[in-house]
């Protein structure tokens, strides 16, 4: 089964999720496969079966999964079974998330999927964005325009209206740019500005120092706690910015054990009548896995 899948606390959700059949035989097979029942999530179907003629042929049933708004936070695990003992499993995970309202994203995508995937599992209305949509009139629908991981290399069209991002800002948008590189970054992208480094904290767990404890974007709408940044994959961020110009507020600090590095891992910066945030922090793996703090710090994200 695919999967994991998202629902929000105390919201009461309706999933489509998809059940994948693999015929690994060499013979034609016709699989038909039940879904055990978890409390507090109703499953319709609750069996389904397929036709594969051939060894690799693969197809997919849509199932819903209808989660009760009474479930708490937690992994709830769902198991389909053939009689012939064939097994598939998934999870869905609840998050007590508060999403904020009228919020409209756009999403300069890169080589990456992670924010146009979570966006529709929170039920944020977004669109992709692409060359003929870097006017004014086209910009000004979102509330929000989120910039993807290193989409300075591969975004040719970012680059040549780089000046059109930063004007939907200073209108009074909000624009979130997530981690580039060095090579592939330039100051002047920024409405102030940020000289990227090389710096990384590779150390899952270093310690979070929250250097604005007020900001918004640790209170609103979701409350950030200790244990939201407890967790996470592989590393913390990357190539964070080394230097910057003092319109720019660092909301966090971070380090790998023994290192120093300058706190540029979340810079925010109001520009004209709208906001501009640079974050070189590894949201993208988190959210990729459904880590509940990251889904809640996301959400407030969309806020700023």
């Amino acid at each position: 089964a695919d999967g994991p899948y998202l629902a929000r606390k105390g919201v009461g959700e309706t999933i489509v999720a998809r059940l994948r059949f693999t015929n690994h035989t060499q013979a034609a097979v016709n699989p038909e496969a039940t879904i055990e029942a978890v409390r507090g999530i109703n499953v319709s179907p609750g069996a389904a079966s397929v036709s594969l003629a051939s060894e690799g042929l693969e197809q997919s049933v849509p199932v819903q999964l209808q989660v009760s708004k009474s479930l708490d936070e937690g992994d709830y695990q769902l198991r389909a079974a053939t009689g012939r003992g064939a097994t598939a499993e998934t999870i869905v995970r609840v998050v007590d998330v508060a999403v904020p309202e009228n919020v409209r994203v756009g999403v300069i995508q890169s080589y990456d999927d992670t924010f146009a995937k979570t966006l529709p599992r929170l039920n944020v209305p977004h669109e992709l964005l692409g060359e003929n949509d870097f006017t004014a009139e086209r910009l000004d629908q979102f509330t929000t325009i989120i910039v993807d991981i290193r989409a300075y290399l591969v975004r040719e069209d970012l680059v040549a209206n780089n000046a059109a991002i930063l004007d939907y800002a200073k209108r009074g948008g909000t624009v979130i740019v997530n981690y580039q590189k060095t090579f592939d970054w330039k100051p002047e992208y920024a409405p102030y500005r940020i000289a990227i480094g090389r710096d990384r904290v590779t150390v899952e767990d270093a310690p979070i120092e929250i250097l604005v404890p007020d900001h918004a974007l640790f209170n609103k709408p979701n409350k950030i706690a200790g244990e939201d940044w407890d967790g996470w994959i592989q590393e913390r961020g990357l190539y964070f910015p080394g230097s910057w110009d003092d319109a720019y507020t660092p909301l966090i600090m971070t380090a790998d054990p023994g290192e120093s590095p300058a706190p540029g891992s979340c810079l925010i910066a109001q520009h004209g009548e709208g906001t501009y945030f640079y974050t070189a922090l590894g949201w993208y793996r988190q959210l990729r896995e459904l880590h509940p703090g990251t889904i809640r710090v996301f959400a407030n994200m969309l806020a700023l």
